[in-house]
């Protein structure tokens, strides 16, 4: 198991952030050459389900789809991918509010598939950047 951890400062109101991470069928918005897709599949009162299209157009050049099963807490959002090559990922997202700003906190323990173990360093890489970009363009969208 491989972790990734890191925490970025955005401008904006705790409310409204909170408001664009919980819509997931917009993420494509946000970063549309990575995600082709995100649908919500089952939608409780305290999980989500949703299931992502995501495109590599790097040195491999590859589309995949997953499911993850989302858990939201009143300031933090708790990610489990249930199926595809990073199945058992975990994806831990703490918000903290300080003076008009959003304290992001961003933990993954990132699993991988024997066959996508080989490209675990490009795969880091790869998730510090999308979750690092997708924050930066959600907070422009939310002032």
């Amino acid at each position: 198991m491989s972790t990734i951890s890191f925490e970025k400062e955005l401008p904006g109101d705790y409310n409204k952030i909170m408001a664009k991470i919980m819509d997931f069928e917009n993420y494509p918005e946000f970063m549309p050459s990575q995600l082709k897709s995100v649908k919500i599949l089952k939608n409780d009162n305290d999980e989500i389900l949703t299931e992502e299209t995501i495109s590599f157009q790097s040195i491999i050049k590859k589309t995949i789809v997953q499911q993850t099963l989302h858990k939201k807490s009143s300031n933090s959002l708790n990610s489990k991918i249930i199926s595809g090559p990073a199945k058992n990922t975990e994806i831990f997202v703490q918000f903290e509010e300080n003076e008009g700003k959003t304290k992001v906190l961003v933990n993954i323990n990132l699993k991988l598939s024997l066959t996508a173990k080989i490209l675990e360093p490009l795969i880091k890489k790869y998730y510090k950047s999308f979750f690092s970009s997708f924050l930066n363009r959600l907070a422009i969208s939310t002032m």
